[in-house]
C-alpha cells in the first residue's frame, strides 16, 4: 500500500524494530518533507517515547 513511498523516502517508518505484545492496527504516516501539525507531532513523540520506555514485556522486538 505505501511501499513505494517508503522506498522513495517520502514516508518514514518509525520504530520498525518494535512491536506491541498484542495486535494493535495503527500507523503514524506522514510525509517526511512536509510540515506536520504540532498536535500530530506531539502524538507521534508521545507514542514513540511510550514504546521506548514501556515496562519489560510491554513491547516486543520485531
Amino acid at each position: 500500500m505505501i511501499d513505494k513511498e517508503i522506498a522513495r523516502g517520502e514516508l518514514v517508518e518509525l520504530l520498525a524494530d518494535k512491536r506491541l505484545p498484542v495486535e494493535m492496527p495503527f500507523s503514524a504516516v506522514y510525509y517526511s518533507d512536509r510540515a506536520v501539525s504540532t498536535r500530530i507531532r506531539a502524538f507521534i513523540d508521545f507514542l514513540s517515547e511510550y514504546i521506548r520506555t514501556a515496562p519489560a514485556g510491554a513491547v516486543k522486538e520485531g
